[in-house]
């Protein structure tokens, strides 16, 4: 596609109601990845978002897949006959170009149900646009889903200007081998006759159309809450991931309710192929982040194996149980793992990792070692393609064997590895085979007021007062002078019993810290009861801090 279609209309927008911005202006209104000091006005995309803020005329957004590729499907409301019509983009095949099927299109001639197609794309995938949702919400956010005025011209081209930057690029780096719009193909909707092809009343619908005007909707939904998500969507059909480069550096994450670049991390690696592994303290969000990242795979089924002391084969790969008046296989979650791979993407997070007997970890090594094709068909697997593959031979009985392709099964795993956590030492065989090791620490002083703020609505000075503390438990702790210390999720945790019991005071506090993290942190004397010298050592650093009434 010729990318100067998005910027031939050269005069006022008046007929768009938008007299005050002409399509031949340039402002600096730049998307955080614009590197030149300004940016042009697409009337194009300027309608887009003006069709989807201010006239609310996304009915609904659909990803479905045919013949492994994905699909975007829109429905709105034509501005023109007031009926409902639809829009598709189409993924790219093996011998088939990205495809943009528009009311009214055309290889010379774009609509602006081609940026609505963007929009809901990067709505699906929060994580990979971040820039242009942090815009976007910002202008509903002042526009309050009514009229877009002249007081809004910045914040409109500034998000139309990141709109074009994942139109061209989604979220990769700014360089000629990642510029998609040379690949696209517009056609006509209604000429090629496409609709009951594509569509086929299948698939999923991960959020509201209300996303799209409704700032408080945009921002529950980005946070990872269900309040803007409809809960009867369910995938019909998954596509295979498309190997992605590297996200552009220096990007904070936001692809949900956790806080910190390990998350795009955790997502870049997967996309890559990648196996990861997790590591830091307890509370840090190593879990967090593995499902907020799941959330950006609506394409990949989520299975969960949690490592403990006395697991079983039948919790891990499965094994022959007794069924009646028989003895049958039970597949564990990762013998159903590799085979809901065989045809479809699966994540698999490997939870706790080193409470993980000898003979799982073994398993395990076992599995991360990838077979190319020729070496599976050697040991007597029927297995097509070149592969490489998975593979996974029950101990107890060498015939019964799980394969599936690499491509498909996406792991990740997690571990705690400070003394107080380990089980087991994590065998230097199984940590070789993880290719990418991304480290977990407490978040900032700053981050963490901010997240109290976030999931709790706590008063500021009581945010830096519990943050404080929890700094200060870290800091005893490490000294060993305290046998625990409180982290993020239990700070929270203590921050939401405070607003549900109106606590203000020292005193107040204190008594849902009791309730919340004090065994842990303080842990017991020899009777049972909790250790009050250590409790109160950290009450008094709260009354020392003078930030709450007494």
């Amino acid at each position: 596609m010729d990318t100067s279609l998005l910027f031939r209309k050269r005069r006022p927008l008046t007929d768009e109601g938008l007299g005050w911005l002409s399509g031949d202006e340039r402002g600096p209104w730049c998307a955080r990845r614009n590197a030149t000091s300004e940016a042009g006005v697409s009337a194009i995309l300027i309608r887009a978002l003006q069709t989807a803020a201010m006239h609310h005329a996304i009915v609904e957004a659909v990803f479905s897949a045919k013949d492994g590729r994905p699909i975007t499907i829109v429905s709105s409301t034509s501005k023109s006959t007031g009926k409902p019509i639809e829009s598709f983009l189409v993924s790219p095949g093996a011998s088939t170009p990205w495809a943009a099927y528009l009311p009214n299109g055309g290889p010379e001639k774009v609509t602006y149900y081609l940026g609505l197609l963007v929009l809901a794309e990067a709505m699906a995938a929060p994580a990979a646009a971040v820039d242009l949702l942090d815009a976007y919400e910002a202008l509903i956010t002042a526009t309050k889903g009514g009229t877009i005025t002249a007081d809004h011209k910045e914040l409109l081209c500034g998000t139309a200007d990141e709109l074009y930057y994942y139109l061209r690029y989604q979220d990769l780096p700014v360089e000629p081998a990642n510029d998609r719009l040379k690949e696209l193909l517009v056609q006509d909707l209604a000429a090629v006759g496409v609709l009951g092809t594509l569509s086929t009343g299948t698939g999923v619908t991960p959020f509201s159309p209300q996303v799209f005007y409704d700032a408080e909707a945009l921002h529950a939904y980005r946070a990872g809450t269900t309040s803007a998500v409809l809960p009867s969507a369910k995938p019909a059909s998954k596509a295979k991931p498309r190997a992605r480069s590297a996200a552009p550096g220096g990007r904070p994450n936001s692809l949900g309710r956790f806080v910190g670049r390990q998350a795009q991390l955790l997502y870049d690696s997967l996309r890559r192929g990648k196996t990861v592994l997790l590591a830091g303290p307890t509370g840090t969000g190593k879990t967090l982040a593995v499902e907020d990242v799941a959330q950006q795979l609506p394409e990949a089924r989520l299975v969960r194996v949690e490592g403990k002391e006395g697991m079983l084969d039948v919790d891990f790969l499965g094994n022959i149980v007794p069924r009646e008046q028989a003895r049958v296989w039970q597949d564990g979650p990762l013998a159903e793992a590799i085979l809901a791979a065989q045809f479809d993407p699966v994540l698999l997070f490997i939870d706790e990792l080193t409470r993980f007997p000898r003979e799982q970890i073994n398993l395990l090594i076992g599995l991360l070692n990838r077979k190319s094709g020729d070496i599976c068909r050697q040991e007597g697997l029927d297995l097509i393609g070149d592969g490489p593959f998975y593979v996974a031979r029950v101990p107890q009985d060498n015939s019964r064997v799980f394969a599936c392709p690499c491509d498909h099964l996406l792991i990740a795993a997690a571990a705690n590895f400070g003394k107080d956590y380990a089980v087991y030492p994590l065998d230097p065989a199984l940590r070789r085979r993880f290719t990418t090791i991304i480290e977990f620490d407490y978040p900032a002083k700053d981050v963490e007021i901010d997240l109290l703020d976030r999931f709790t609505g706590l008063d500021r000075n009581l945010a830096e007062a519990l943050v404080a503390v929890a700094i200060e438990s870290r800091r005893v702790h490490e000294n060993g002078d305290l046998p625990g210390m409180i982290d993020t999720a239990s700070l929270i945790e203590w921050g939401r019993k405070c607003v549900e019991a109106g606590a203000r005071s020292h005193g107040e506090v204190m008594d849902m810290a009791a309730l919340t993290w004090a065994d842990l942190v303080c842990g017991r004397t020899h009777d049972g009861r909790v250790d009050a010298g250590h409790f109160n050592a950290l009450r008094d650093h709260l009354e020392a801090l003078a930030l709450l009434p007494k």
